[in-house]
């Protein structure tokens, strides 16, 4: 393990050649990485909030829709992307910065136009299937499944256009739509609901939603419009670039299917074998432990394009020693959070979400166990994605994947609840050990 994860002294003489570097390079990703956890901390909390009050003031029943509707959107938009945009940070960050007029517009439009042909498509023929009663004939939630074919398409375009603020290393932007504008308004709109000031249903939740994607998405275009230089109005993209564009974000694509199936096979998993107090219990459970994920999220989206741009210009020096900072900054927070949850987690979840949850503490620490191997592990997915291994990284992925809903299948059986939140913990671990396995073989880690 200790091989694998590298020496602790590395990680520290990485982490403070960073800290003492003079670089453009140093400052940006110093700068970017603190930006970025201000505001993902402020995201985490606005969000905690947002869903307190959702859930207090919604009842059982209305939070069981809404939640049901967000979930089904965030995991047909993981298809509807594409895998774009993962793709297009590193495309857009490989652009030369040294030339005078460095165009990335060519390469953003072809993907919005691809993501939102695909997701608008998608988005039709759910309104159709939720429209036909051999279909679907659950009434009382086609109301609010239906707002799922505007939330997909928002959703989708405002991924794609973070994503290219990101390669265009516009980092505080991206963080800013990223983690505030759209949970700010998601929480108005919670509060307006608890308040009574609106009829506390799904519908006007999700249609807070609606609003909070819309303007994300909206800041995000304008920042990307003021940053790009003017096109000659007879310039024409074809549709073989975005065709090119489409291969070559399909082992994204495939690796965030894989992912999808990590991330939601546990909670189906529960449903088949527990009951509903299960499933919520779960839910708030793993929910409350991504909060340990948030450093290594925020860093990695300040790194990607750096990492991306050195590789490509042959500085396996610098790509080590940003590696290695983040390493041991993400590995150091995730293992102050597993003991704060395993001291007082149960007073946490019950202060938040009510005292009925204290009960998910042990769900709460198990997963962030596993966050903690991910720590451990330094950034190596975003590592092998910027540096050209995403068909590697897709076969591990699904390698965890199926690996995963034989374990939760196995464990839950015999152990319950627990038994499929270890299965989840020893997914994730896994994951990030096998793909330090396989970056082993081209990086001095």
């Amino acid at each position: 393990m200790r091989t694998l994860i590298g020496r602790p002294t590395m990680m520290a003489s990485g982490l403070l050649h960073l800290w003492r570097s003079r670089s453009d390079t140093a400052r940006a990703l110093i700068s970017g990485s603190t930006s970025g956890l201000i505001l993902s901390a402020a995201n985490r909390v606005i969000a905690l909030v947002a869903t307190a009050l959702l859930a207090r003031s919604l009842g059982m029943d209305q939070f069981g829709i809404y939640s049901l509707v967000i979930a089904t959107a965030l995991a047909i938009r993981t298809f509807v992307e594409l895998g774009l945009p993962t793709l297009l940070v590193r495309e857009v960050a490989r652009a030369d910065p040294g030339t005078a007029s460095p165009d990335q517009s060519p390469v953003i439009r072809d993907a919005v136009l691809l993501a939102m042909t695909s997701s608008l498509s998608v988005a039709a023929l759910i309104g159709l299937a939720l429209n036909v009663p051999l279909l679907f004939d659950r009434g009382s939630e086609r109301v609010a499944l239906l707002t799922i074919t505007i939330l997909l398409p928002l959703g989708t375009l405002c991924r794609i256009l973070a994503a290219a603020l990101i390669g265009k290393r516009e980092l505080v932007r991206a963080q800013i739509v990223e983690f505030v504008v759209a949970p700010v308004v998601m929480l108005g709109g919670a509060t307006i609901l608890s308040l009574q000031l609106a009829q506390p249903t799904a519908e006007n939740a999700l249609a807070f939603q609606i609003a909070a994607n819309a303007l994300a998405a909206l800041c995000a275009a304008v920042w990307l419009k003021r940053g790009s230089p003017a096109r000659a109005r007879s310039e024409r993209r074809s549709r073989s670039s975005m065709l090119a564009l489409g291969r070559a974000g399909l082992p994204f694509l495939i690796a965030n299917i894989a992912l999808l199936l990590n991330a939601q096979i546990d909670t189906v998993v529960v449903g088949i074998i527990g009951s509903s107090t299960d499933v919520a219990l779960y839910r708030i459970g793993t929910q409350s432990a991504i909060v340990s994920t948030f450093a290594l999220q925020v860093i990695q989206n300040v790194a990607s394009p750096y990492i991306a741009k050195f590789h490509l210009d042959g500085d396996a020096v610098r790509v080590r020693q940003i590696f290695r900072a983040i390493q041991a900054i993400t590995f150091v927070f995730n293992l102050l959070i597993v003991i704060l949850f395993a001291l007082i987690g149960d007073e946490i979840l019950a202060l938040l979400f009510g005292r009925a949850y204290a009960v998910a503490q042990p769900i709460l620490v198990i997963i962030s166990v596993g966050y903690l191997v991910n720590a451990a592990c330094g950034p190596i997915g975003m590592l092998l994605s910027m540096t050209g291994h995403e068909k590697a990284l897709s076969q591990i992925t699904w390698l965890t994947a199926v690996l995963n809903i034989g374990t939760a299948m196995l464990l839950g059986l015999n152990f319950g609840v627990i038994g499929v939140s270890v299965a989840t913990a020893l997914s994730v671990g896994a994951y990030h050990l096998l793909m330090r396995l396989y970056a082993r073989r081209f990086f001095e880690l």
